[in-house]
């Protein structure tokens, strides 16, 4: 019994392994189509009246997870309709909460009373879409997964991130880094309900990869994947609402 429980192990441990150089082999820049997931953006906080300035600080941010997000949907058992409003509301809705859960104590009473209707007027606009709070409260759980990921390996690396609203600063990583992500899901059909207990296996896996080949060994392997150095300068929030520069890096990469 004991026997078997030592194989299932290491067949676990090894398949979370295989995983993780998978995941760092497909860390790479591929051509993004954002246009018409912008529009959308666009004509949610025009038609809403939700603060501009709020959601440009991570338009891009929407931009980079809204696939994720349909895809997870699409993988469960979910009966949402995954069309690109929905989707793009839902991404910015998530991003809205966590966001005012990070700055809460920091806002001014007046920004904070703002940031608060901006949110609950997305949670309500969802709500008449026939999708609840317990839908925003597992994705950010999914966000808050990929955020751990994504420090543990560049914080190695230089970078200082505290949270996702930080993360997605680093646009020239991030891009490369979601097509990892979003190759995992794709080949585990990864769902709202499984994604979270996959990423610890693949954290398990990267740790492992980290303590078998050292950090710079997996600074090389993406640096080769990208096709230049890693730049773990933050830069400005993207502002996916109007910025096309992260798609005109991406063609040049192709």
């Amino acid at each position: 019994m004991n026997n078997k429980n030592s194989i299932l192990r290491w067949q676990e441990y090894s398949q979370n392994v295989d995983d993780a150089y998978e995941f760092l082999d497909n860390i790479k820049i591929k051509l993004l189509e954002s246009d018409r997931q912008n529009s959308y953006i666009n004509k949610i906080i025009s038609d809403l009246g939700v603060n501009f300035t709020l959601a440009a600080k991570f338009g891009g941010g929407v931009t980079l997870f809204s696939p994720l997000v349909k895809s997870l949907i699409e993988n469960g058992n979910i009966q949402i309709e995954t069309s690109l409003e929905n989707i793009a509301l839902l991404t910015i809705t998530t991003f809205s909460i966590i966001y005012l859960e990070s700055k809460k104590e920091e806002l001014e009473p007046v920004k904070l009373e703002e940031l608060r209707k901006d949110s609950k007027t997305l949670l309500t606009e969802l709500k008449l879409k026939g999708i609840g709070g317990g839908i925003v409260k597992k994705f950010i759980k999914v966000f808050d997964s990929i955020s751990n990921i994504f420090n543990y390996i560049f914080k190695s690396l230089g970078v200082v991130s505290q949270g996702i609203l930080d993360m997605i600063s680093y646009t020239a990583i991030l891009v490369p880094f979601m097509n990892g992500v979003n190759h995992i899901i794709g080949k585990y059909d990864l769902s709202l309900d499984n994604f979270i207990g996959n990423f610890l296996s693949l954290g398990v896996g990267i740790t492992s990869l980290i303590a078998k080949h050292g950090i710079d060994y997996i600074r090389k392997k993406i640096e080769k994947n990208i096709g230049q150095n890693i730049n773990i300068e933050p830069q400005p929030y993207i502002d996916g609402l109007n910025d096309t520069d992260l798609i005109k890096d991406s063609r040049k990469q192709m």
